[in-house]
């Protein structure tokens, strides 16, 4: 028996779920076995059911040829089938040796960075966003890291494979009560989203060559400055930034929208990336800020979106202030709130310098007594 040759039996019935679940189609039946078919592959004879002597070797032949066309082990293919309620975004770095190997110290740091990229997706879903994380975190993110499995790696440079239940054992998500603890399939929703908001804002930096700016703007979709350092961790940190890429499937038995995507970071994008996670930082710990723009959104009764130039102070007394194109929210009086839409109106600037809101899940300054200001 070959190593990847099963020792269990194969459920017929998961493994018509999986084939459901990739976009196989069943065409029919021929000599009591169901007929799978998908463009560009072979076809695959399925028995509905354990029945005769030779339909554990008619399904052997159906898992062997499914792993050819999906191009991975037979074991892999064997454990996606029987976890149909597991998400499974995976890590794929490029490191400068033999495909299926990672140097030890790059592999630590990667680790550590999909750690810290769970968790801070985690904290987010349970809390909030925040340009930054600090302190202890919860029992219940705990209990959720506690749940996620690491795989071993499959070819392609390497690629660490994140097994996350979509739902604590024993519970379903569609009939998830009302409790503290973390949904798998919640807190890998947010990590794609996140993921996806740094992909582009790192593309748009690159591309346009503009700065930071990008990043403070999505930080209402979960980007923190501690999910930019985890993220650049997995392509070595700022010292090296080797290119990585990012992906997802989603666990069969739950239905989403979202897609099997694919996010790939280049070096100039990791580059990007771990400057950003200093700049939010900075921002998070400011002693105070100042921008200068014009009127991007209003939102009754009091909060206007200025977009401009964002001007954050550091705390020490040392180091000088940083400057990026950007937008914030502002939290006005009714009197500053109308002057507001008439700068907008006749096509003005405005000038607000305060400090930000520590505990705003969207980057909000606060302005100072005489601190806003029509030019």
């Amino acid at each position: 028996m070959g190593l990847d040759r099963p020792t269990t039996a194969i459920d017929p019935v998961a493994l018509g779920g999986y084939l459901v679940s990739r976009a196989w189609e069943r065409h029919g039946s021929w000599r009591g076995a169901d007929v799978w078919q998908k463009a560009g592959h072979a076809r695959l004879l399925v028995p509905p059911r354990i029945e005769y002597p030779d339909d554990d070797e008619l399904l052997w032949a159906a898992i062997r040829k499914l792993a050819e066309a999906e191009g991975r082990s037979t074991r892999e293919l064997l454990l996606d089938i029987a976890e149909p309620a597991v998400d499974i975004p995976f890590f794929q770095l490029h490191p400068n040796s033999a495909s299926g190997t990672i140097p030890l110290p790059a592999a630590l740091k990667a680790i550590q960075g999909i750690h810290d990229a769970l968790k801070v997706s985690a904290q987010t879903v349970e809390a909030g966003p925040k340009l930054l994380y600090t302190g202890h975190r919860s029992k219940y993110v705990d209990q959720f890291l506690h749940d996620v499995r690491v795989g071993t790696t499959r070819p392609g440079s390497y690629i660490f494979d994140v097994r996350v239940p979509v739902a604590p054992a024993g519970q379903l998500t569609l009939d998830w009560p009302m409790t503290s603890e973390l949904s798998g399939r919640a807190v890998i929703t947010q990590l794609y989203q996140a993921s996806k908001a740094v992909h582009s804002a790192a593309t748009y930096s690159v591309q346009q060559l503009s700065g930071l700016g990008s990043f403070v703007e999505v930080t209402g979709e979960g980007v923190s400055a501690n999910l930019c350092r985890a993220m650049a961790a997995l392509g070595g940190g700022a010292e090296q930034c080797r290119p990585f890429d990012i992906g997802f499937t989603w666990a069969r038995v739950e239905a989403t929208d979202l897609p099997t995507a694919t996010l790939s970071f280049t070096q100039p994008m990791v580059r990007v990336v771990a400057r950003a996670a200093a700049l939010l930082e900075k921002v998070a710990r400011s002693g105070g800020a100042a921008i200068t723009g014009t009127v991007e959104t209003l939102k009754r009764p009091d909060s206007v979106q200025i977009k401009g130039l964002l001007v954050t102070e550091s705390p020490s007394a040392e180091a000088g202030p940083d400057t990026a194109e950007g937008a914030a929210w502002v939290s006005l009086t009714p009197t500053q709130f109308q002057q507001a839409i008439e700068a907008l109106r006749d096509n003005r600037s405005l000038r607000v310098r305060g400090s930000f809101a520590p505990d705003s899940r969207r980057l909000e300054i606060l302005p100072a007594p005489g601190g806003f200001e029509v030019l």
